[in-house]
């Protein structure tokens, strides 16, 4: 009994240390597109990357993989890349192939779009890395298979929310594949974008949420450290547009509103209890265009103003407003300009350094940026053409979810990137041997003024071992266990390692 008191205390306090360190993450440090060589239209990959400052960079290198609609790119919590993918494979920050990360998305659609030249998969918005939680080694990827049904006619539908998750390789700098494909929602009326998460109110787990293609339903995905915790559907408001694919969803920066938007369908805003993962508050509001096929969505960074844009308008909204949908400001319309394509406004994505970049479809060597996001009216400071790049890019954006938000009661980050450092460096642990019969062996650096605390999970989450650990090496008994088990090791300064243990 004492000793589960001592470690529950430790563990209490691990867990109001972890959040305070979200805002030194910069898992979307860097972006990637894909496309060609302004100077002599070689095939080239154009990244920029942001530093924990206000500045960004471009470069251009050679990249095997295509990055088309369905990307993602992930960073440490350094802005160090880590490893990217365009919804195909996975390939680590070497531009290699990781172990095991083909045929994601794996169905007939993977098998027209993810093979020959240019193979990437379709979907925009439709993929995100989040971190696991409690863990600095492992992120999981969700994803949006596509699929086409032949009756009553050909057409495409989303028939699955997926789950793969990668880790890094004990001993070197890069991540394998240790699942992938894992059906997280089987069902046909799942739209293909509008895909996004926040982080729970303790800071830690995430919700995901996904609104349907027809009607009025949001699934709603909790997750933790071992993946999925629960799948829920709410219905609220009005149906979607069917054509919703095209369109754009995002949690503000704080996770208390969840907006979408396309020029079908008009805005809708909702509240969203970071809690007990409901919607609630819904409004709609926003122009209406029947004829245009897609919508771009973004908050500023302080949350008070949304930003809305159809193919030739973009519109700002004061959501502190007594009546929002009055508080609507026409900011610009489209500059007629060829680059080298007739072009026009497509999607938005707030940036680390506190702007909205926004891009074009057709493929062209512009990004358009709203610099001054949180100021009201024209103060914006929108600026077309505002970003010239060396490489036509293939129209798709990247998508990322605040990864700097904190637990419900913890102070909110700047909304610049944080240069502070995580509290303790948990990859100095040691476990061994793995996999293993009766008992591990844990090495603990020897950190003066720390406590140490473990427990070992099965794969339910329920405890079914605990104790104190010292700086050095000690063995935990196993015995009686066989299957797969999670052991956490933690800290009490803030440091969390989790590691998986495979007992025969």
């Amino acid at each position: 009994m004492k000793t589960w008191f001592i470690f529950h205390v430790l563990f209490t306090v691990v867990l109001s240390c972890i959040g305070q360190d979200n805002c030194s993450l910069r898992h979307d440090a860097n972006w990637i597109w894909s496309g060609v060589d302004t100077s002599n239209l070689n095939e080239i990959s154009l990244q920029i990357h942001f530093d924990s400052g206000n500045t960004s960079q471009i470069n251009t290198v050679y990249r095997q993989l295509w990055i088309g609609d369905q990307n993602t790119t992930v960073s440490d919590s350094s802005g160090q890349l880590q490893f990217y993918s365009n919804g195909c494979q996975i390939h680590n920050a070497n531009n290699t192939l990781m172990p095991n990360g083909d045929s994601l998305n794996f169905g007939n659609i993977f098998q027209t779009e993810c093979v020959g030249e240019r193979a990437a998969y379709i979907g925009s918005q439709g993929m995100f890395t989040i971190p696991v939680p409690y863990n600095k080694s492992s992120y999981f990827i969700f994803h949006k298979r596509i699929t086409y049904l032949l009756q009553p006619s050909f057409h495409l539908v989303v028939d699955a929310i997926l789950l793969t998750e990668v880790s890094k390789i004990s001993g070197v700098d890069s991540f394998e594949v240790v699942r992938k494909n894992v059906p997280v929602v089987l069902d046909t009326n799942i739209v293909s974008s509008n895909f996004s998460a926040t982080r729970h109110a303790d800071g830690q787990r995430w919700w995901v949420l996904s609104p349907d293609a027809y009607g009025n339903g949001y699934f709603i995905i909790l997750i933790d450290s071992l993946g999925v915790e629960d799948v829920s559907i709410q219905f609220i408001g009005n149906a979607t547009s069917p054509r919703n694919d095209a369109g754009q969803g995002k949690f503000s920066p704080d996770g208390s509103k969840f907006a979408m938007f396309h020029s079908k369908s008009g805005v809708f805003l909702f509240d969203f209890d970071r809690n007990t993962g409901t919607l609630s508050n819904y409004h709609t509001f926003g122009p209406i265009d029947s004829s245009v096929i897609i919508g771009g969505c973004e908050f500023s960074p302080s949350g008070q103003f949304l930003y809305i844009n159809n193919f030739t308008e973009l519109y700002q909204y004061d959501l502190m407003a007594n009546d929002v949908a009055s508080s609507e400001i026409l900011i610009d319309t489209f500059e007629i300009f060829n680059s080298p394509f007739p072009t026009q406004f497509f999607h938005m994505e707030r940036t680390p350094n506190g702007q909205i970049f926004m891009n074009s479809p057709n493929g062209v060597n512009v990004l358009h940026v709203i610099k001054n996001p949180d100021e009201g009216g024209k103060n914006c400071n929108f600026v077309q053409r505002d970003i010239i790049l060396p490489v036509y890019i293939d129209f798709t954006m990247p998508h990322f979810p605040n990864y700097r938000l904190g637990a419900l009661d913890d102070k909110p980050c700047d909304t610049t990137v944080s240069t502070l450092q995580p509290s303790i460096d948990t990859a100095s642990v040691k476990v061994y041997p793995n996999p293993t019969h009766d008992y591990v062996f844990v090495e603990i650096p020897n950190n003066a003024g720390r406590q140490w605390t473990w427990f070992l999970t099965d794969m339910t989450g329920r405890t079914v071992r605990d104790g104190i650990l010292a700086a050095g090496v000690e063995r935990i008994s196993l015995s009686g266990l066989s299957g797969l088990y999670i052991l956490w090791i933690a800290d009490s300064k803030g440091g969390v390692d989790r590691q998986k243990i495979v007992v025969h």
